[in-house]
């Protein structure tokens, strides 16, 4: 008797003649079950194969690495096997200016990635999990796919959520120039501040203009 993929159960054996003792074994994700035993059963709890997804959202364009709960970014891992999506909030832990994560997911299951910030414009993506894999989001736009063929943009300047980073974005953080002590007193001002460094000033305005039309 055979069972492949993976869970939980019990398998149960009947009719052999009662000769020979059980031999249970596991491979290649399956449970192999030999009796001649008159009854055997054999409870079986196989784990599902994985392969770890590596996620890196970098700023070309420095940021400073406030807590969470100012940085206000995040990425999302949903769909596929979950249950509940799996959320990993940004701050207090960038390493050469990107936010990095690894997380093992159930093998060739399709999940989707969102990578979000508050001031930036949301990138998502969705992955097969066939083989360990990597996916890079970036803060500015980039002209150099990576060998997938594909480049994901997380831009930094979409303020007002029309689609497109132009007039209404630089108008929203123009209204804020000057504005300072943001991390302690205004947390709700980060979407402002893009390079999240507590003032809201003419690196922000340029940050706007790198990615502007997009």
């Amino acid at each position: 008797m055979f069972v492949g993929g993976y869970g939980s159960g019990t398998l149960k054996a009947v009719g052999g003649d009662g000769t020979n003792d059980v031999a249970q074994r596991t491979k290649n994700d399956n449970i192999v079950l030999s009796s001649n035993l008159a009854e055997t059963t054999v409870d079986f709890d196989i784990a599902a194969a994985t392969n770890d997804l590596t996620v890196n959202v970098s700023f070309p364009n420095n940021i400073v690495d406030n807590a969470a709960a100012y940085q206000q970014m995040k990425a999302t891992i949903s769909g596929g096997d979950l249950t509940q999506d799996i959320v990993v909030e940004f701050g207090g832990e960038l390493t050469d200016n990107a936010y990095t994560f690894t997380q093992e997911l159930t093998q060739n299951i399709t999940y989707t990635v969102t990578i979000e910030g508050e001031g930036y414009r949301t990138a998502r993506c969705s992955v097969n999990m066939n083989a360990d894999k990597v996916l890079n989001f970036w803060n500015n736009v980039k002209d150099t796919a990576e060998a997938n063929g594909e480049t994901k943009n997380f831009l930094a300047g979409e303020i007002v959520k029309d689609g497109k980073i132009n007039i209404y974005d630089l108008s929203a953080v123009v209204s804020y120039f000057g504005e300072n002590n943001l991390v302690e007193d205004h947390p709700e001002y980060a979407k402002y501040d893009l390079n999240r460094d507590g003032k809201i000033d003419s690196k922000d305005v340029a940050m706007v203009l790198v990615s502007w039309g997009n």
